[in-house]
């Protein structure tokens, strides 16, 4: 919502496109959350909606890696289980204002496991705000729940690389 304000506030032309882009993310989250888990497919799609909606901030391109390998029909997650960690690539990395910024997302989906890893450029000395830094905790706390003893969620943050690597073991 803060990226749409200030597209409005700027008199962007990608404002109407933006409103259209949350609202999809919105349905998602309140039609899926009657179900326990989703299609891997439902949330990766949906990932791919938030970074468009984050890419019309910038006019030129962003440095965004996402791929998938394996099929993601044939899992499903609990849902809004990528989105959070996506959105902290965002709110908390450098890649609107480092030329070099980037942010590479990689999802791998075998037989026995889904993998979701995320790095992200960011700097030491970026300002926070003061709202957040619940996101990958409560994660944790949704995967000690539903997936106790067979999922394991590391994150770091070192040398302007801050990394999230997520497994659940199916």
């Amino acid at each position: 919502i803060n990226n749409i304000y200030g597209l409005a506030l700027n008199g962007s032309k990608n404002t109407a496109e933006s409103l259209l882009t949350l609202s999809e993310i919105l349905r998602y989250s309140l039609y899926s959350n009657q179900e326990d888990t989703v299609p891997v497919e439902d949330e990766i799609k949906q990932v791919r909606t938030l970074i468009a909606l984050y890419a019309l901030r910038k006019k030129t391109p962003l440095n965004i890696q996402f791929t998938v390998t394996g099929d993601p029909s044939s899992k499903r997650i609990p849902v809004m289980l990528f989105l959070p960690i996506i959105e902290n690539c965002f709110k908390h990395g450098d890649i609107f204002i480092n030329r070099d910024g980037f942010i590479y997302i990689h999802v791998n989906i075998t037989a026995d496991e889904i993998q979701f890893k995320s790095e992200n450029s960011y700097r030491d000395a970026m300002q926070k705000d003061d709202v957040g830094g619940i996101g990958l905790h409560n994660i944790q706390e949704r995967l000690r729940i539903i997936y106790p003893e067979a999922h394991q969620l590391e994150y770091y943050g070192k040398d302007q690389l801050f990394c999230v690597n997520l497994i659940l073991k199916q």
